[in-house]
């Protein structure tokens, strides 16, 4: 077997995703003489006229061969008066329940201004 053993890391080489030099350059070639020497959308133009079968399999080249689509919906609906009944007998389980529910045990602190604060408020 001749290359590297199996299990070691790659070392070397083209990395992944990296752009082949020549394929750059033959493309960028060909664009140039696309659109400098034989007038770009104008040529397509009259090459759509002259050969339509032409014109039709250049066009089929930019196409996706395939298009693959998943789409998994789940529809639910909710009944919204049994949900408050649920979340009514689920709130008095909780308060009767010997072990005290969160927050109740915490101690309210009611404010109400005076007269001589609610004055000071309308100054500011």
């Amino acid at each position: 077997m001749s290359g590297r053993p199996s299990g070691y890391p790659k070392t070397g080489g083209a990395k992944r995703g990296s752009v082949k030099t020549n394929t750059k350059a033959v493309k960028d070639a060909i664009r140039d003489v696309f659109f400098d020497d034989l007038g770009g959308k104008a040529y397509l133009r009259k090459i759509a006229k002259k050969d339509e079968a032409l014109f039709v399999s250049l066009l089929a080249k930019l196409i996706p061969q395939e298009i693959r689509a998943e789409l998994n919906v789940r529809h639910h609906t909710l009944d919204l008066s049994q949900a408050m009944i649920d979340a009514e007998a689920r709130l008095a389980l909780v308060y009767s329940s010997s072990i005290a529910a969160p927050f109740t045990e915490t101690q309210i602190i009611e404010h109400c201004p005076t007269p001589v604060e609610a004055n000071r408020s309308k100054d500011v």
